[in-house]
């Protein structure tokens, strides 16, 4: 038989016909990978942007114009807020999921820095939302002084469960884009072993027959 040399392709040898036959039926599934790895970023990503957009576009509509010097429309801004809180919620894990199944460590650390800024804001708006509370309790009819208290203990209760739920993503998109990079570090730089020469491994193996 003719001597043949390995390729860095896969079980193929420089002889033509097995290289050839390699690629028809391995090829096409490179390219298929390709395509798929592609079509989850575009499709998990995309998804993640409408979830987080769009959830704000009907509130900016409905409390035009603005009026931030009432606290009337102050306290419908937060109280529309809190109830639009659940699909933006859920675009941040699409995104965070997206991003590891397809090991965008870059954007990992990305959205977790976006979900420690969102908390940070869901903070302040809870505070903010707690003081004009309090300023405009003097204002609520007699009649609806127990219903303005339930209102306001469920908004706030939205935005610190939500302020809690984005620190907890943020935290665990962090730690998994530390770990994974420590594992490629350690992918890079692990020695190869050193193939053993043909009378080593001749050598090594036992007896068949004694």
């Amino acid at each position: 038989m003719p001597h043949t040399v390995n390729l860095w392709i896969p079980c193929a040898k420089f002889n033509g016909y097995e290289c050839v036959d390699w690629l028809r039926r391995n090829l096409p599934d490179r390219l298929w990978g390709m395509r798929r790895s592609r079509f989850l970023t575009s499709a998990g990503y995309g998804l993640a942007v409408l979830l987080i957009v769009l959830p704000a576009l009907e509130p900016v509509v409905t409390l035009l114009p603005p009026q931030p010097g009432q606290i009337a429309w102050r306290l419908q801004v937060f109280g529309v807020l809190s109830q639009s809180l659940l699909l933006p919620l859920a675009g941040g894990v699409v995104a965070v999921v997206t991003a590891f199944l397809l090991g965008h460590r870059k954007a990992m650390r990305g959205l977790a820095a976006g979900a420690f800024l969102g908390t940070l804001l869901l903070i302040a708006a809870a505070v903010l939302f707690v003081l004009d509370l309090v300023q405009y309790q003097g204002a609520v009819p007699d009649g609806l002084t127990d219903y303005y208290r339930a209102a306001g203990v469920l908004y706030l209760s939205a935005f610190l469960l939500a302020a809690g739920f984005l620190a907890w993503i943020g935290a665990g998109a962090w730690r998994v884009s530390r770990s994974h990079r420590r594992r490629s570090g350690r992918r890079h730089h692990a020695p190869e072993a050193a193939p053993a020469s043909t009378g080593e491994a001749t050598a090594a193996k036992p007896p068949l027959h004694q």
